[in-house]
């Protein structure tokens, strides 16, 4: 073998590889004769292929069965990432016309691989970055297409499109979220990854491999030592904000807009502070015997408790971090003088899906023996604040607000900029998308009746899930629906 290898001259070459595979396509060979499913496989391949040779410097190297597997150079990874979103929304099309049921899972990887003849004489590659590409490729649920760090670190954003992320206005970035990782076959460490959300929503990857994924990095957490472990868990989990002093409004003197704060110092001193409503965050309603937290700082005639936050309350804030394997996600709030404080929230506690960094969200602060923690976190849009006058073709973004004549009509209504839009379900890019009260969807503005407006290329953003939708997730962190 040694031997063999010293004749084996290997060839070197920096490329892109995209494996693409038919979704389910076991299950439909199984319950299906031949006579059906060997034409649903012929037009697959029909339409990959058709799109992948518009890509400049493609090759097709093999068909795998059920895929196939192609190779671009470096220098197109822009269009090669394009050319997956063409991919999947030339299959979505089919699907919406009813021209075919099929949906498929792309992986895409770059880098160096080994370039080689095989025996018969063909092309092919192998390396690292092949197993990526087709491990990330299995890995993927239907519809979704999940590119390797490299990939996306050297494409140019700005450059990469869909149809949907047109009309959503999405910038180049917005397109790849956040870095994700996951276990895979063949690679001893987590492999990092980003999914390129080409339509309204993630489709995320099998359930199976994020069970795979949690399985292996908690294994991975009990080899280092315990008390590492333990100090890392109570970094992350007891102080969310630096509003460490709690206590109770023991009197309010509603005519001057102040009142007092009853609380244990640290020295287990029973004390009463001075806070006036200015320095309330988000400026609630505030009686006697409200629970608090705060912090005291000096003021003109004592100290005085500022940044008060009532439990209980409304607050508005972002997302910004999550871990999805031990189902966490931090927030992040302003106070009055625009200090920036974080708070911990569960992922149980989201009221909508597909959670991302910068998400603007309002959420019921309380607080636990460890410090303020999020709930009923629910998404929230603060340009749709104030009635605005529509510019019409402009696209806009809605909140669902009305569906009492949704299944008799065939329409509802939305809230935008203080407007109501008529909404109609012809209008839906997704056909199966069926709009609850919440959903944040987004439209183009055509004119509407009675000077009103009315809105087209309808698409869901982000969906207002339910109490069971919300546990099912909580049950399978990291799934995207």
């Amino acid at each position: 073998m040694e031997d063999q290898a010293k004749e084996t001259k290997l060839e070197r070459e920096l490329v892109t590889i995209m494996f693409i595979d038919l979704s389910n396509s076991t299950e439909m060979k199984e319950n299906n004769p031949e006579q059906q499913w060997i034409p649903v496989l012929i037009n697959f391949f029909d339409v990959i292929t058709k799109q992948i040779q518009q890509i400049k410097t493609s090759r097709i190297i093999k068909f795998t069965g059920d895929g196939l597997m192609a190779v671009f150079d470096f220098d197109q990874i822009n269009e090669t990432i394009n050319g997956a979103v063409k991919i999947q929304e030339v299959m979505e099309y089919n699907r919406n016309e009813k021209i075919s049921t099929s949906s498929c899972t792309i992986g895409i990887a770059s880098g160096e691989a080994v370039k080689a003849k095989t025996p018969h004489a063909a092309l092919d590659y192998f390396g690292q970055v092949v197993d990526k590409a087709s491990r990330l490729c299995e890995a993927g649920s239907p519809n979704a297409i999940l590119l390797d760090k490299e990939t996306v670190e050297n494409c140019q954003p700005r450059k990469i499109k869909s149809e949907v992320g047109h009309v959503l206005k999405k910038t180049g970035r917005e397109y790849f979220g956040e870095t994700q990782q996951m276990m895979v076959k063949g690679f001893s460490s987590a492999v990092d990854y980003h999914e390129m959300v080409w339509a309204q929503k993630a489709f995320g990857v099998k359930t199976s491999v994020t069970t795979e994924t949690i399985v292996r990095v908690q294994q991975e957490k009990e080899k280092e030592k315990e008390k590492d472990d333990v100090i890392d868990n109570k970094s992350k989990l007891t102080q969310y904000s630096d509003l460490n002093l709690s206590g109770k409004v023991v009197s309010i003197k509603p005519d001057a807009a102040f009142g007092f704060i009853e609380y244990i110092s640290e020295s287990k001193q029973k004390k009463t502070v001075f806070f006036h409503k200015s320095h309330t965050i988000n400026k609630p309603y505030i009686k006697v015997g409200d629970e608090v937290h705060f912090r005291v700082e000096p003021g003109k005639k004592g100290d005085e408790a500022v940044s008060v936050i009532v439990l209980g309350s409304e607050i508005e804030g972002k997302v910004s971090s999550h871990d999805f394997i031990n189902q966490s996600v931090y927030l992040t709030f302003r106070d009055e003088i625009s200090n920036t404080h974080e708070v911990y929230a569960h992922l149980k506690d989201f009221e909508y899906k597909n959670i991302n960094s910068g998400d603007s969200v309002r959420f019921i602060i309380n607080a636990d023996r460890q410090g303020l923690i999020a709930k009923q976190v629910r998404l929230y849009d603060p340009e749709l604040a104030g009635v605005v006058d529509l510019r019409i073709g402009s696209s806009e973004r809605g909140v669902i607000s009305e569906i009492s004549k949704l299944e008799e009509k065939g329409f509802c209504f939305a809230t935008c900029r203080g407007n109501s839009i008529f909404i109609h379900v012809q209008e839906f890019v997704d056909r199966e998308y069926h709009p609850v009260p919440g959903d944040l969807i987004g439209f183009v503005v055509q004119p509407g009746r009675d000077k009103g407006y009315r809105g087209t290329r309808i698409v869901l953003i982000k969906s207002a899930a339910s109490d069971s939708e919300m546990k099912k997730l909580d049950g399978d962190p990291g799934t995207s629906n």
